[in-house]
């Protein structure tokens, strides 16, 4: 997608992407990068700052960060995952014949393949998963992001399980041969509105998010025209999502939400939050000596 498409020349407007990974490449907004930013404070900084005018992201990287004045104006959804509030997960896949793997507590020390380069989203799914069942004792493997090689290290008994993004087995077995009879889904689930296998629970994918630095009229000109423009030629369209709860639970499992640090204490939130009182403390200490 391109500025272009969405507002009209003659409109300034800082653009930066980051993470959107779907399990078929990175969506790209602009040729150019209007800023170069590789963590994640330095993005909420930016934004902050109003250095950013629109971001398209990960929901899970959205609501983690916890930017003030941000919000969602349109989400990506598609044929297949066609519920805006449940377009990214994971589904995990075990060899057919193993008997041992019918459940999450199966997973207890055993050996699940992922890629990093799938995106955010697959891995929090199915982290979070772990953690509310349980399941603190696995052995991750970060592989390279081709799930038909994934497949295949799988059936030759490489690692236990594999974890793909939602849709990725389907959409990769539609453009070549997949040995998929020899595998199976562990613990599959039914969800409205979603044509592919999952394991996990679902949530909001993709999203377009404004900064507070846009107008509400130009704000109102994209969100209008990402909903209005129809699918793409990969069958994805831009909608609205109403519910994040299933993620923020998510986030929440894995410390990974926008107030896990006020949850933590360590020496140097103590010292910054506290710094006049210890000063304080320190100069009475002095003058008490002083006498």
């Amino acid at each position: 997608i391109s500025p272009v498409d969405v507002v009209k020349p003659g409109d300034i407007l800082d653009v930066y992407v980051i993470s959107p990974n779907d399990g078929e490449g990175y969506v790209q907004l602009s040729r150019l990068r209007a800023l170069q930013i590789t963590e994640k404070e330095d993005l909420k900084k930016a934004f902050e700052m109003r250095e950013i005018d629109l971001l398209l992201t990960s929901a899970a990287l959205y609501r983690s960060l916890g930017m003030i004045g941000a919000r969602d104006i349109a989400t990506l959804a598609s044929e297949d995952l066609s519920n805006p509030n449940k377009t990214a997960g994971a589904a995990v896949f075990v060899q057919l014949e193993r008997a041992d793997l019918n459940d999450w507590q199966d997973l207890s020390n055993k050996k699940i393949a992922y890629s990093s380069e799938w995106g955010l989203d697959g891995n929090t799914a199915f982290r979070a998963e772990l953690v509310q069942h349980g399941i603190l004792n696995v052995k991750f493997e970060n592989i390279k992001p081709h799930a038909s090689d994934a497949i295949r290290r799988l059936l030759e008994g490489e690692f236990d399980a594999l974890v793909l993004p939602v849709c990725l087995l389907e959409k990769t077995a539609a453009k070549q041969f997949l040995m998929t009879d020899s595998m199976r889904v562990l613990s599959p689930r039914s969800t409205e509105g979603t044509a592919c296998v999952v394991s996990t629970k679902l949530f909001p994918g993709i999203v377009a998010v404004a900064s507070p630095s846009l107008t509400p009229a130009l704000s109102r000109s994209i969100a209008s025209a990402l909903l209005s423009a129809g699918p793409d030629s990969s069958k994805r369209f831009w909608t609205e999502a109403t519910d994040f709860s299933e993620l923020d639970s998510a986030l929440r499992l894995l410390d990974l939400d926008a107030y896990a640090d006020l949850r933590k204490w360590s020496l140097r939130r103590l010292w910054t939050e506290y710094k006049p009182w210890f000063l304080f403390a320190l100069m009475g200490l002095i003058a008490l000596g002083l006498h």
